[in-house]
């Protein structure tokens, strides 16, 4: 029996020692009502558009920015549609501008397509000059240079006036980016690239993507198609092994692998990574392609908090104010049994906040006040519990007697209450997006934790 205390003692120091690690090591940052930060306004490219594919342009756009910039929805970032074409991101000054504007500005367009075979003649047992070799294509036949420069110029015009289609033209070009083993660039080149049903794997079928590494444990992004992907890739690679197939992303060739056998649900793309450049792939794959580009160069304002100063402290005031009401309702009302549950609130209040560090969560107001009705719920747990405890005193049992039949029978009850709760926070969780997302999050975090502190912590204090 004293065994098993002492573990239940060690396990509450560690939980208290990792939420001090997790708010020591990583800071808990305002967002922008408390804080401020930066207003990008982008204007979306549609010179390359129809009619038909202008209409609803801006909330695609601003769904698929929301998925990349915002996934668990605990950042606090607003984005809003700007005039007809424009989109307004808000940035929080504690997030790396940079950072999202390298993640914005990619299309996030992935395909996989076959390498022409006329370049077949550069790729030897001894060297691979496509990859090597910016001016590969005077190593060709002189026949062979001509056409496949034809080719690369004819499409590249068309795609400058806007007049390329790819679902219907049967090749397509892409860029590759020459470097060495340092990643210093010295060269780049247009490749020619087959672009037919049975050469070509979209990459809007995938279902995950990954942080991964290759076979020499370098960074690398791991990807798995959907029912449909998978069928296609099975097809392509079938019917082209040995062949090089590019790997495009936003019109530049990652890398160009050579087909050794059939795949069909997953893969893998390779190149010369830093593990900061795998999770941003990560994130902008996961979250699909643009339906169009935005244009470089957004425009840059400055902006102060949301909220003005007497807001805040009002704010922050109200709250303490509530905060310490409950500490006292239950010290006044329950005596040393109130204490230990102020005592149990505050370990509930440390796991949160820890966990939103952790995960880089934006502290804003609302989010604060949230915080605090998740906490002040959680007292509900202990009401029950001391409740059932003062009835079996009562009822005459002795005191350990009444302790262990007060949990006992409290326990159900909580537990039923909290996780039909939480089924609807893995509901909103699902189908919201956004802040929703997040306080659908912030919302389960609170519950395991209540769960946690009522149920186990203050049974052992």
């Amino acid at each position: 029996m004293y065994e098993n205390f002492r573990w239940k003692v060690i396990t509450i120091v560690l939980v208290v020692l990792g939420c001090a690690a997790c708010l020591y090591y990583f800071d808990l940052k305002k967002g922008m009502d408390l804080k401020g930060g930066t207003e990008l306004i982008y204007q979306i490219d549609v010179s390359r558009l129809n009619e038909k594919q202008k209409a609803g342009i801006q909330e695609q756009a601003k769904e698929v920015l929301e998925r990349r910039l915002n996934i668990l929805g605990l950042q606090d970032i607003k984005i809003r549609n700007q005039g007809r074409y424009g989109l307004s991101i808000h940035v929080p000054v504690t997030m790396d501008k940079e950072r999202v504007k390298s993640i914005v500005q990619r299309s996030g367009k992935l395909d996989f397509k076959i390498v022409h075979e006329r370049y077949k003649p550069l790729i030897t047992e001894s060297a691979n000059y496509l990859e090597s070799d910016p001016n590969h294509l005077s190593r060709l036949p002189a026949q062979d240079k001509l056409w496949i420069e034809e080719k690369i110029q004819k499409i590249l015009d068309a795609k400058q006036h806007g007049t390329y289609d790819e679902d219907k033209n049967p090749l397509d070009v892409a860029k590759y980016i020459y470097t060495d083993s340092k990643g210093k660039k010295y060269g780049e080149a247009y490749i020619l690239l087959h672009n037919t049903p049975t050469t070509r794997i979209p990459g809007n079928r995938l279902s995950n993507a990954y942080a991964t590494t290759d076979q020499y444990l370098k960074p690398a992004v791991g990807f798995e198609y959907d029912s449909v992907g998978a069928a296609q890739s099975l097809k392509v690679t079938s019917n082209n092994i040995g062949r090089q197939m590019a790997i495009v992303l936003d019109g530049v060739i990652k890398s160009m692998p050579t087909i050794q056998a059939k795949i069909s649900d997953r893969g893998i793309i390779t190149g010369r990574f830093s593990k900061a450049e795998v999770n941003d792939l990560v994130v902008i794959l996961k979250a699909g392609a643009l339906p169009a580009r935005l244009k470089s160069n957004p425009t840059e304002l400055t902006t102060g908090p949301e909220l003005g100063r007497e807001a805040i402290e009002t704010g922050e005031l109200s709250i303490a104010l509530a905060f310490i009401s409950v500490f006292i309702f239950m010290i006044i009302y329950y005596r040393w049994l109130g204490l230990v549950a102020d005592v149990a609130l505050l370990l509930n209040l440390l796991i949160i906040l820890a966990v939103m560090a952790l995960y880089h969560a934006d502290l804003t107001l609302p989010g604060i006040a949230g915080i605090l009705l998740t906490v002040g719920m959680s007292v509900d747990a202990n009401i029950l519990i001391f409740e059932r405890i003062r009835e079996e005193l009562a009822r005459g049992k002795t005191l350990r007697h009444a302790f262990r039949q007060g949990y006992d029978k409290a326990f159900w009850a909580i537990f039923d209450a909290n996780i039909t709760t939480l089924i609807t926070a893995v509901v909103l969780f699902q189908i919201g997006t956004g802040p929703i997302k997040g306080f659908a999050v912030t919302l389960s975090v609170g519950i395991l934790s209540s769960l946690f502190t009522a149920l186990f912590v203050t049974k052992v204090i």
